[in-house]
């Protein structure tokens, strides 16, 4: 997310939740975070729009080239074009639209939870 107020305000109530955060406003700083932790990450939550040529299904691509395992992933945005959508759709990454509904986020947080518990 590369929207400040946005970013702390998730990590705050992800915090909150009880799920241990990292964050990054931009795909490279989420490079680097991922090359600090690693195999100890559990999912990634990315926004669709990021700065640059960046987008948040090339962004997981590339953390999962990385690390070398299927890292559970969800998309949120804000973008309603059909173009970008059948994007989403094709990645076959789970979708939320800005604002998030905490509830579903709350239920694709376990699902991938789930997912690492049976693959890890």
């Amino acid at each position: 997310e590369d929207d400040q107020i946005v970013l702390k305000a998730t990590k705050a109530l992800l915090d909150a939740l009880g799920y241990d955060v990292i964050c990054a406003s931009c795909a490279e700083d989420a490079l680097d975070l991922v090359q600090q932790y690693g195999q100890r990450l559990r999912l990634a939550l990315l926004d669709y729009r990021l700065p640059t040529d960046w987008n948040g299904i090339r962004l997981i691509q590339d953390i999962r080239k990385l690390i070398d395992w299927e890292l559970p992933a969800i998309l949120i945005t804000g973008d309603t074009s059909i173009n970008r959508l059948n994007e989403v759709r094709l990645s076959r990454l789970p979708l939320l639209h800005k604002p998030v509904d905490l509830k579903v986020l709350r239920r694709l947080i376990e699902e991938a939870a789930q997912i690492v518990n049976h693959d890890r």
